[in-house]
């Protein structure tokens, strides 16, 4: 999976319909994969737990 060009830095399979990504550092915008590419946002980005 691609953000923006950029590729993710991980992922986790949660279920056969959701993935959960870690996205590269940057503003949204279209997400690319194996079956096309979305225009974005089609991602919700949020922020990372605080420790």
């Amino acid at each position: 999976m691609r953000f923006g060009g950029t590729d993710a830095t991980s992922f986790t399979v949660v279920s056969a319909i959701q993935i959960t990504v870690t996205a590269p550092a940057g503003p949204a915008g279209a997400v690319t994969t194996a079956g096309g590419t979305a225009s974005g946002p089609a991602y919700t980005r949020v922020a990372a737990p605080g420790i």
